[in-house]
Formats: structure tokens, C-alpha cells, sequence
């Protein structure tokens, strides 16, 4: 069964990209050249892990992402890039077999990031969080912002997402719980040697983290790049130094 997800960004004129990455952190986004990106996922670093993702790019730009696990397609996203005058809307819809989620973000005239919805269970009008209070420096990027989750019986929290950027480039990330304790941060050591460093700390050795490996709240990413400076490889590096294979990419692009 195909499933299809539909991506809808209305913006007046301008690309807004480097807002996006900013605003959400898509580690390393690929260059202009990119057309199709074939990436698959290891366990204990040699064997597959039966995940493989497809993403095909126009212009720097994704158009589409697939997702399977043991050939049957598990996510299948279409983006759609249209223009309108007025504030730009994003709307971000995803559904599996079990699942269905919708983000909606939210733009000014200028490009700026206001606000971010996300919905689930094809509940449009009770959002799970909302992202709001964005801060900008003078570059127009996003340095900080406030996200309020949702929970029954009218509970909710809030934490802030604060970032620190040199030249565009994210180096830092903090996350606070309630706006005032930092419970997670992460930075990136860009190396020489074609190399990019990623640490996650989530400040706590006993957290139980979900969706990845950890060492006592840590979790440690070495990426290597192509001479173009898109991640091909990825390696989970364990507190004795020790390389896993976690994902490796093939990169095709336009030819000149």
C-alpha cells in the first residue's frame, strides 16, 4: 500500500531555506547539486539493518523522501514548493500505517519563523506543542525559541531551544526544561581532515534515551565528508573511541 504525505510551503518570492535548517537543525544540508541521495542504516556496525531511505532533491531542495524497511515502504513524503503573496505557511503532513502527524509553521512577509503547530491523530484544531517566541540575531537566524508540549487533563510543559551559530553554522544547541534548566546540549567540532564531530549530552547519566545508542547520557557521532562537503558516512563513536557504522549514503548529482 502506498502511502503519500504532502509538503506545501507558500512563500512571497525569496527562498527561506537557511531559516528552516536554522530554526530545525537538519544536520549538514546537502548542496545545490544534489539530485538523489540512497542511504542505508547498520546494526553493530556491518550488518543492515533492514531500514533504506531515498531522498530526491531539485535545486538544493527536497522533493521527496521514501522510507522502507525489509522492501516494504514504510513513509512515503511528497514536498510541493509554492509561491503566494503574504506570509508563508508550512504545512508538514506525515501518516504511516499506525500513525498521522501534521506540523504547521508559520512565517512573516520577511521569511521569519513565528510559530509551529503540530497535530496529531487528524486533530487539527488541539495542537500536541506549539513553537513560538522565536528570537533572531542580526543575520535573521534563529537563536532561540520557546516550545509548549500538550498533554490530557489540560497538563502542559514548556522548555526553551537556544542555538549558537558562527557564520551560519550551527555549533551548539541547548535545550532547557521550563526555560531555565539546560538538560541537553549539543555541539559540533568541524575538522580539517573532511570530518565533522557531534556530540549530544543530555546532561543526566541515568536518562533512558530513545531512538539511538548512549554512554551514560552521551551520544557521539563522527561524519565523513565527499569533496563536495555532503555526509556519505556516519559512525557512532563509543566513549573508548571505538567506530560503529551507522549510516552509509550513495550521492548522485547533476551533471555539468
Amino acid at each position: 500500500m502506498k502511502l503519500l504525505a504532502t509538503f506545501f510551503i507558500l512563500f512571497p518570492g525569496l527562498i527561506i531555506g537557511q531559516d528552516l535548517a536554522t530554526a530545525f537543525p537538519e544536520f549538514l544540508p546537502v548542496t545545490n547539486d544534489v539530485i538523489e541521495i540512497r542511504q542505508r542504516s547498520f546494526k553493530r556496525g556491518f550488518l543492515p539493518s533492514g531500514w533504506k531511505s531515498t531522498y530526491h532533491f531539485k535545486d538544493g531542495r527536497l522533493m521527496r523522501q521514501t522510507n522502507y524497511f525489509r522492501a516494504e515502504l514504510r513513509m512515503d513524503e511528497v514536498y510541493e514548493y509554492k509561491a503566494s503573496p503574504g506570509s508563508l505557511i508550512v504545512r508538514n503532513i506525515y501518516t504511516d500505517k499506525k500513525n498521522y502527524s501534521l506540523t504547521i509553521h508559520h512565517f512573516d512577509g520577511p521569511g521569519k519563523l513565528i510559530k509551529s503547530e503540530l497535530f496529531f491523530d487528524q486533530d487539527t484544531i488541539n495542537p500536541q506543542w506549539i513553537d513560538d517566541h522565536f528570537e533572531y540575531d542580526s543575520l535573521t537566524e534563529t537563536v532561540r525559541f520557546k516550545r509548549t508540549n500538550y498533554y490530557p487533563n489540560n497538563r502542559q510543559f514548556t522548555k526553551c531551544i537556544e542555538m549558537k551559530l558562527s557564520n551560519g553554522r550551527l555549533m551548539e544547541q541547548l535545550m532547557l526544561d521550563s526555560c531555565n534548566e539546560v538538560t541537553q546540549r549539543e555541539y559540533i567540532e568541524y575538522l580539517s581532515d573532511r570530518k565533522v564531530f557531534n556530540v549530544i549530552d543530555y546532561m543526566n547519566s541515568e536518562v533512558v534515551v530513545t531512538g539511538g545508542r548512549s554512554e551514560q547520557g552521551v551520544q557521539r557521532y563522527l561524519y565523513k565528508l565527499d569533496k563536495k562537503g555532503n555526509w556519505t558516512k556516519r559512525y557512532y563513536v563509543r566513549a573508548n573511541g571505538r567506530k560503529i557504522l551507522d549510516i552509509k549514503r550513495k550521492i548522485r548529482y547533476a551533471s555539468k
